[in-house]
């Protein structure tokens, strides 16, 4: 039999022959924009090519062979339990209502009525023209825009009057929107998806957002709470594989500085510096030095909520990035004069930090360019002078190089290990499922920590002896069957949390408890 097609021949449009008020049909118009959408990148790809050299040429490769692996975990999305997403949702709920019902007392003590904290006009009625707060702006699309958002929300609590209305919006805002992604962030067949932009910061690192059909939300921001609801698909378990204390080591290694580097090998780095910043305490020493009693000597209390191990991590965190007492103080709630001794003590001990920022503002002044060990450069606008850019400058080469080593390690497990699955990307960590079965899950397990256990050779920044030296991130894995932590002394979780995450090959040996037939859907199908 003689096939035949009718074939309509497409029209030839030349582009350069028209005027700007040419008039097209519609279908021609369509065509024309596809055109010259397709055509102009393809131009644009054939200018920058020309500009790239050895590295970013690399850098620009390594993206796109990104994409196969992320174009699966946006697709394949993550498989959630109905029945603890119905749960923390009525938790939710029901801390919305005491927490509205506090917004509603104080509203009603400004203005006499009630307020609605997800109403913008209501918020700038409120803060700006009842209450007189100095009126705060953002940029958006280059224009100037009155703004009630978290940043300008956190800004007000530096009034007394304002803090409380303003502490209790925002929290009032996050379980809305938390309480939005569990009930329209989940699609039709009990999958949660997430985008993926391998472009999306000028690090290098991801960033994530809503998936393409509307429904998810950022993927690298979800709470310890909210991971709970993710599981494992039926006849597999779930692998989570994270880049132990991977900014620390990075600063410690491009710093230069052999006691944090030591502090970083050791086997808790925020035990190491708390024994560094607070040797007065009751460490263990010597031959009968005891890690878990150090441990124990380090959650003492030190300040409010804080224990030393605590000011430790998150107070050496923010000094590592150049933060000031002043302001690593406002954010971590607690007093300057606290923070004033920490940081006197933190950059005393750890004084290649304070070399590494000095080095850092040089090489913008004099390059305004700065390269990661990997290779990733970023050239630096603005008035490189001011605290922000020296700030940016601090992090780049510790963020970026973190995200380029967990990138390759998971295009590695996704290319070379054929039965994983991959599910996230968090920064420095990756999730990954597998079949549930103990002789696969050794196999996977000690092969993925293998592919993800990458060498790099760091020359620190001191420019009058720089030494070079090789460091490797440790991978730490932890499995399980929902994304939340095990937790059998029931800190977080009633029940505690048993088919949660627990470290590879610790007891007790455990077998799934919840969601070993998928979904409702999925059940009847």
């Amino acid at each position: 039999m003689e096939l035949t097609a009718d074939l309509t021949p497409v029209e030839i449009i030349q582009t350069a022959d028209l005027e700007e008020r040419s008039k097209l049909p519609d279908l021609s118009n369509h065509q024309v924009y596809c055109g010259l959408d397709s055509c102009v990148t393809h131009e644009v790809h054939e200018v920058i090519a020309e500009q790239q050299d050895e590295n970013t040429a690399l850098i620009y490769g390594f993206s796109r062979a990104l994409q196969a692996p992320v174009l699966e975990m946006m697709l394949r999305g993550m498989l959630t339990d109905e029945e603890e997403v119905y749960e923390l949702t009525r938790v939710y709920e029901k801390r919305r209502r005491r927490v509205q019902y506090v917004v509603d007392h104080l509203a009603n003590a400004i203005w006499d009525k009630e307020l609605n904290p997800n109403s913008p006009k209501q918020l700038q009625e409120l803060f700006y023209g009842h209450m007189g707060l100095p009126e705060i702006y953002k940029y958006e699309k280059g224009q100037k825009k009155l703004t009630c958002n978290r940043d300008a929300l956190e800004k007000m609590q530096s009034y007394r009057y304002a803090r409380a209305i303003s502490i209790a919006v925002l929290a009032s805002k996050s379980l809305s929107k938390k309480i939005g992604v569990l009930k329209s962030g989940i699609d039709d067949d009990g999958r949660m998806r997430f985008s993926y932009n391998i472009g999306g910061t000028n690090t290098g690192r991801f960033s994530s957002n809503k998936s393409v059909f509307g429904g998810g939300t950022n993927g690298q921001n979800i709470t310890d709470e909210l991971r709970r609801v993710f599981v494992a698909d039926p006849g597999k378990k779930l692998a989570y594989l994270d880049l132990e204390q991977a900014e620390s080591r990075l600063t410690a290694y491009i710093a230069g500085d052999g006691s944090y580097i030591a502090a970083c090998e050791s086997d808790d780095l925020h035990v190491a510096v708390a024994r560094d910043i607070w040797p007065e305490l009751n460490w263990s020493s010597g031959p009968n030095r005891n890690p878990a009693s150090d441990r124990e000597t380090s959650e003492q209390k030190f300040y409010r909520q804080f224990s030393y191990r605590d000011l430790a991590k998150r107070g050496g965190h923010l000094t590592n990035y150049v933060g000031q007492p002043a302001s690593n103080a406002k954010n971590l709630h607690i007093s300057v004069e606290v923070m004033k001794k920490f940081h006197t003590s933190y950059l005393k001990k750890f004084s290649g930090i304070r070399r590494y920022h000095g080095d850092t503002a040089r090489i913008l002044h004099v390059k305004k360019t700065i390269t990661t060990p990997l290779g990733r450069k970023r050239l630096f606008f603005g008035r490189v002078y001011e605290d922000d850019i020296l700030r940016k400058g601090v992090a780049y080469v510790p963020q970026s190089s973190v995200g380029d080593i967990l990138n390759l390690g998971m295009w590695k497990v996704w290319k070379h290990l054929k039965e994983v699955q991959l599910l996230s990307q968090l920064h420095d960590a990756i999730l990954f499922q597998y079949e549930d079965d103990p002789e696969i899950e050794a196999r996977i397990i000690a092969a993925a920590k293998e592919l993800m256990t990458i060498k790099v050779t760091i020359t620190d920044t001191s420019l009058r002896e720089p030494k070079t030296r090789e460091m490797i991130i440790p991978v730490d894995a932890t499995v399980g069957w929902n994304w939340a932590k095990y937790d059998p002394k029931k800190k977080f979780f009633k029940d505690g949390n048993p088919d949660g995450l627990l470290s590879y090959g610790k007891k007790p040996e455990r077998k799934r408890l919840h969601h070993q037939e998928g979904n409702l859907l999925s059940r009847i199908m």
